[in-house]
């Protein structure tokens, strides 16, 4: 209304009268309350939208915080793993060490137990070696053992025909059988297998002398 009244009048006769004047700054204001309620409207639609998101980020916060100290618990955590995986380490390395050294004095022990088997190789060789020889000279012992048996049998064969020979001329001297004597005399001087001269036919003659004195 105000507008149609400025535009049928002119700007400059609208002005010079004090109510229109008043008119126009109550619209003013008016539609500057309006206007200015709009906007705080707007303003407290942004503040409130501007609250949620404050909100909502410190709620981010709070769950970043959270997840932070969860961050920060899980450092300390895995800082304790990888002391502990660090001391594993050393003791690994440790043992690992004492395996080295073991594998060596095992390697040596080896190398002894190689050589000592060589000496003992070399041993077993000689040994067989003497078991031959030893073998060798039990051969010879058991050949001289049966030629000793066989001249032992051939004496006591001899032995046994002499004492046989000189029980019978003493007891046909004994009898005073000179004939049973003399053949008996004949057939052990005509045996040429003995020995003429043994201690035996001696035995036979002292005899014979001694009868015959009588």
């Amino acid at each position: 209304m105000e507008c149609k009244q400025i535009y049928n009048t002119g700007l400059r006769s609208y002005m010079l009268d004090s109510y229109n004047i008043i008119d126009f700054s109550v619209l003013s204001l008016y539609l500057a309350s309006y206007t200015l309620r709009f906007l705080v409207d707007r303003w407290i639609k942004a503040s409130y939208t501007l609250r949620f998101l404050v909100d909502r980020w410190i709620e981010a916060s709070y769950t970043l915080r959270f997840l932070v100290d969860r961050w920060i618990k899980a450092s300390y955590t895995l800082r304790f793993l990888v002391d502990r995986w660090i001391e594993a380490s050393y003791t690994l390395r440790f043992l690992v060490d004492r395996w080295i050294k073991a594998s060596y004095t095992l390697r040596f022990l080896v190398d002894r137990w190689i050589k000592a088997s060589y000496t003992l190789r070399f041993l077993v060789d000689r040994w067989i070696k003497a078991s031959y020889t030893l073998r060798f000279l039990v051969d010879r012992w058991i050949k001289a053992s049966y030629t000793l048996r066989f001249l032992v049998d051939r004496w006591i064969k001899a032995a046994d025909a002499f004492y046989n020979g000189t029980s019978r001329a003493r007891d046909s001297l004994t009898e005073r059988n000179r004939t049973e004597y003399d053949l008996i005399v004949n057939e052990i001087f005509s045996d040429e297998e003995q020995p003429l001269h043994s201690y035996f036919m001696k035995a036979c003659t002292s005899t014979t002398f001694s009868y015959v004195s009588k």
